[in-house]
């Protein structure tokens, strides 16, 4: 086993490996902070700081887990955000539920994204129900219309 800033190395170093083999390429890497605790701003800052050219693709519904607050992600790093993941939960488990069947306050999220963001979103919503996945679309398309 190894202590958590030994991670934190590890993460970095292997980056900065596929950073320089995707730069001869012309490709960008993102970073996804993951459904895991260890996954907070301040762990996201230090990779982030430590390797300028890698970018941030955030997950609405990782970033709501654990207690953590997604706008706080959006404002914290809106200049590296490169790709956005929307679905919704409990704030306890990953469920990729639709938009606003969990508690993800999705106006102040879509304000804040409309404000900094200027990019893909990827509605991550997992059914076999496509009347399910619907349901965020037409969420996020009055959402967004409205603000």
């Amino acid at each position: 086993m190894f202590s958590a800033e030994e991670g934190i190395k590890f993460q970095i170093e292997s980056l900065r490996k596929l950073i320089n083999e995707a730069e001869k390429y012309g490709i960008k890497l993102m970073y996804e902070p993951l459904d895991a605790p260890e996954d907070d701003i301040k762990i996201i800052s230090k990779i982030l700081n430590k390797i300028p050219q890698l970018f941030l693709h955030i997950d609405i519904g990782h970033a709501n887990l654990f207690g953590r607050k997604p706008e706080q992600f959006i404002k914290k790093f809106h200049e590296r955000i490169k790709h956005v993941h929307l679905h919704d939960n409990d704030e306890h488990k990953d469920l990729h539920l639709p938009m606003g069947c969990g508690n993800i306050d999705w106006e102040k999220i879509l304000k804040l994204l409309k404000k900094y963001y200027n990019g893909t979103i990827t509605l991550e919503v997992f059914s076999k129900d496509k009347d399910y996945v619907l349901l965020s679309k037409e969420k996020l398309r009055k959402l967004w219309n409205k603000l």
